[in-house]
């Protein structure tokens, strides 16, 4: 028994040594999550708690493939998720209520994962007074092993995402962060 872990082990590091080139690259996907930012016409972040006129965030849902998910302030990662490896995997945790560097706070839903190609995923945000929206989403990506040497090119790789609000296209800069702004 010994001696077969003995060869497992070292045939293991015989494939991690090898001086052969190998046909495939680990890509590291970023996730796709979408951000809603809401103000009002004036441009007041309606979404940040000392507004006047703040939207109750205990009243806003969303429904994602047969679930409700209620906001959540802040990220944190879910029970279970090892942060010691260097590898990060997309992680559906609903919707969050979360903050960016300038100030201005904005619904944080998803994530899910970069590698899958989606024809059209949706999500209905209720909003906790009667009305609702639905944002989607699409992506897709094509590789050209020509291009796989070369980092500024995404080794090879191009995406195709659209970010839908009610049906329309409203982000097709083929970016993983899809950004909604919501007037209200």
């Amino acid at each position: 028994m010994k001696r077969c872990i003995y060869f497992f082990i070292l045939s293991l590091a015989f494939m991690a040594c090898s001086k052969e080139k190998e046909s495939y690259w680990l890509i590291d996907w970023t996730p796709i999550k979408m951000c809603i930012y809401v103000q009002n016409d004036d441009g007041q972040d309606l979404l940040n708690p000392q507004s006047e006129s703040a939207i109750d965030i205990d009243n806003i849902t969303i429904d994602y493939e047969g679930e409700s998910f209620t906001v959540k302030k802040g990220y944190s990662l879910p029970n279970g998720i090892d942060t010691t490896t260097r590898t990060y995997a997309a992680y559906f945790d609903g919707i969050t209520l979360e903050v960016n560097s300038d100030g201005v706070y904005y619904l944080s839903i998803g994530e899910w994962n970069g590698d899958d190609k989606r024809d059209y995923t949706t999500v209905t945000l209720h909003w906790g007074n009667g009305a609702s929206d639905t944002f989607g989403f699409t992506s897709d990506y094509d590789y050209d092993p020509s291009l796989k040497n070369d980092p500024d090119r995404c080794w090879g790789y191009k995406f195709y995402r659209s970010g839908f609000l009610n049906g329309k296209v409203v982000d097709a800069d083929n970016d993983p962060q899809l950004e909604f702004t919501i007037i209200r």
